[in-house]
């Protein structure tokens, strides 16, 4: 005896036909797009080597300033007094400033409702490892060490 499941069960299997499958393999290049060229690619690993340099020199700065530096699994975490930090991303571009401002040319500011909005909790100012020189790198990491103490 079926019951009422099994009869819509067999009513919906049997409506659905054949089913379209993806072939296996990298998907198809995106309308519009060119595809990638060897020179982009080198372009790109230039500048993925710049960010590792840059990265190195900041927690290098860092710890030689006498900071703990905890890695965690996206991030490289730095606390300071009173709840202020700096993330310094792994894989990603980027330092955080959290729990204090920084005014420098160099640094993002981002504001109370920003942060909330793109969900960076107490964020204030992002430093772009492949936006800016060296010199304005250590400049910014010098004086949010100070900011840390």
């Amino acid at each position: 005896m079926a019951t009422k499941t099994m009869k819509r069960i067999r009513q919906t299997t049997q409506s659905r036909g054949t089913v379209e499958t993806k072939p296996a393999g990298k998907p198809a290049a995106k309308e519009g797009r060119p595809p990638k060229t060897p020179a982009n690619e080198a372009e790109r690993t230039d500048i993925q080597e710049q960010v590792e340099r840059s990265r190195e020199t900041v927690l290098r700065l860092i710890k030689d300033a006498g900071l703990k530096v905890e890695r965690k699994t996206s991030w490289h975490k730095v606390a300071g007094k009173e709840k202020r930090r700096l993330y310094v991303g792994v894989k990603s571009p980027q330092v955080h400033l959290s729990g204090f401002e920084l005014k420098h040319g160099g640094v993002e500011p981002i504001s109370e409702a920003d942060a909330k909005r793109r969900h960076l909790g107490s964020v204030r100012g992002i430093l772009w490892l492949d936006r800016q020189t060296d010199a304005i790198i250590r400049d910014v990491v010098r004086a949010a060490v100070a900011e840390l103490r």
